[in-house]
């Protein structure tokens, strides 16, 4: 059975007098509208629920906060949503020392209901609204043509979704005209706009393909120059 020694647990940094004070009074603007009127709390998860159908975008927790500030106030948009989104434990757990049984159950019913969709909407908060966030791809044979396909599927940040349908070959001359694409930027720009962290695993894929596929291309090469040769015992 596993202990809590056996865990390894890594050590929080402890709140500065400063941030202790503002999440009191955080929790001050909580307690004051969440117990103001009752129907709050259910008005508060109809708005979430509201702003959470469909995909979640790079604008979702922009639109949170005007609907809950419109609703309620800008104090209390910033200190619900900083407790449900960008809380971690120390945090919180300063905020629930604060905070009524009531309230504090209350939160955390609504983080249990939303949570993962607030913190999803936080990661992806500023972010261009056309660049990719997601990437699914496929490769399949047609059971009935026996052509091998390649299915592409990406979501941006913005929530929209763009799916092709490509051949190996299509595929591989769609890479290569990304590659001169980012070869003109380098060249234009400095290599320097590119992570060197992901250079790495780029260059070691690109020898495993070389790998792979220098038996085709070897081939396909010799029969190209035996195309050219003219056959023993031929006529000019």
């Amino acid at each position: 059975m596993m202990t809590h020694e056996d865990v390894n647990v890594e050590e929080q940094p402890e709140l500065t007098p400063d941030e202790i004070a503002n999440i009191e009074q955080d929790a001050q603007h909580l307690e004051a509208f969440l117990g103001s009127e009752e129907s709050h709390r259910s008005e508060l998860l109809e708005i979430l629920d509201h702003h959470f159908v469909g995909e979640t975008n790079s604008e979702t927790s922009a639109r949170l906060f005007e609907a809950v500030a419109v609703y309620a106030h800008d104090q209390f948009a910033g200190a619900f949503l900083g407790y449900l989104t960008f809380a971690n434990d120390p945090v919180r757990t300063e905020f629930e020392r604060h905070l009524s049984t009531p309230t504090r159950l209350y939160l955390r019913k609504v983080l249990a209901m939303h949570g993962a969709r607030m913190a999803e909407a936080a990661t992806m908060f500023g972010e261009n609204p056309m660049a990719w966030r997601d990437l699914q791809r496929e490769v399949f044979q047609d059971v009935i043509s026996g052509d091998w396909r390649v299915h592409i599927e990406i979501k941006t940040y913005g929530g929209m979704t763009y799916g092709f349908d490509e051949t190996p070959t299509s595929t591989l001359v769609l890479t290569h005209a990304m590659l001169d694409t980012l070869m003109t930027a380098i060249q234009s720009a400095d290599v320097g706009i590119v992570d060197p962290g992901v250079i790495p695993p780029f260059r070691e894929r690109v020898i495993e393909f070389l790998e792979a596929t220098e038996t085709l291309v070897e081939e396909n090469t010799a029969a190209t120059a035996g195309g050219d040769q003219t056959p023993d015992g031929a006529y000019i």
